[in-house]
């Protein structure tokens, strides 16, 4: 993680570099840190006596808020090119009996001005370009000193030209950029056992995006799971991403266990509650969507036929 500081930040390190530069000098001066183990650092302190906190890579330090995901909701979903609004939140486990959980926003690494679990809606302007425009929000949960790093939750407004990549799709309709077509399958979540369906024409160098929308119920605790595999077609290696984005090949929702590469791709997750052995939990009334294409070189894409079987189960319960 790269940080620059600018106007009249002095770090003690650093101290002996500017011992012999002068106050005019040192006024313009900008730094930029460097360390592999912080996602982010968090500037303190007072003015002559500025301290930096870095916000670690990897497992949340002993006392930090634990099973932290972020969400993003967006107004319209999916968003077009003419914007809208986001609404970013955060939730994490229950923090110990006597601690309390503070919270700090960013957005695109700009300070957001928000602080509190869910934040207001964010407006996101329109875009005339032919690219998607991403808008990253990202949470940073503490208890006391102790701060969770959490993976950055992403609003794509698509560029004028129809479907944005990485994201996007205006009009209704989506469109992955850069594939020969976009197959999209919905699924009814309404329904108490979703039928299997089956993802066809699915060519070689096509796009596969599944979506559907949460239900108002909750089952903390209970997996439910999505399952691809080939049919009629030869078992051939392909990636899957579980995103709150049409088009987005990414690590998804909760690195890594939202998104997978393999013969046969199973995403498992829950709705509502703490994350159940690290797997994403989805939230109630909220429309997800599940981005699969075929891997360069797979041996689908020289038989021509890539279509898969899609098998859903909903936790159950629900």
């Amino acid at each position: 993680m790269n940080r620059s500081f600018t106007h009249w930040t002095t770090l003690a390190f650093a101290a002996a570099a500017l011992a012999f530069t002068s106050s005019a000098a040192l006024a313009q001066a900008s730094f930029t840190l460097n360390d592999p183990n912080c996602s982010d650092f968090t500037l303190g302190g007072s003015v002559g006596a500025r301290t930096l906190t870095c916000v670690p890579i990897g497992p949340p330090p002993p006392g930090a808020p634990t099973g932290c995901v972020a969400s993003v909701s967006t107004n319209p979903n999916p968003l077009t090119s003419a914007g809208g609004t986001a609404t970013p939140s955060v939730t994490c486990d229950a923090p110990p009996a006597g601690s309390v959980i503070t919270y700090s926003w960013k957005k695109n690494g700009v300070d957001l001005g928000c602080s509190t679990a869910a934040c207001p809606a964010d407006p996101v302007g329109a875009n005339g370009g032919a690219s998607g425009v991403n808008y990253s929000y990202k949470p940073t949960p503490c208890i006391g000193a102790s701060c969770a790093n959490v993976t950055a939750a992403t609003a794509t407004v698509p560029g004028s030209g129809g479907g944005g990549g990485g994201g996007g799709g205006g009009g209704g309709a989506i469109s992955c950029a850069g594939y020969s077509s976009t197959l999209v399958i919905s699924q009814n979540w309404a329904l108490k056992s979703l039928p299997r369906q089956v993802a066809t024409p699915f060519g070689p160098n096509d796009a596969l995006v599944i979506t559907f929308t949460t239900g108002a119920a909750t089952q903390p605790g209970v997996l439910g799971q999505i399952t691809l595999a080939e049919f009629n077609s030869p078992p051939s290696r392909f990636h899957g991403t579980l995103s709150t984005q049409p088009c987005d090949f990414g690590r998804g929702l909760l690195p890594p266990y939202s998104s997978a590469d393999s013969n046969t791709v199973t995403l498992y997750f829950s709705v509502g509650g703490a994350s159940v052995f690290g797997y994403p939990v989805l939230q109630p009334s909220t429309t997800y969507y599940v981005n699969f294409y075929n891997d360069a070189g797979s041996s689908c894409q020289s038989a021509g036929s890539c279509d898969k079987a899609v098998d859903f189960n909903k936790p159950q319960g629900l």
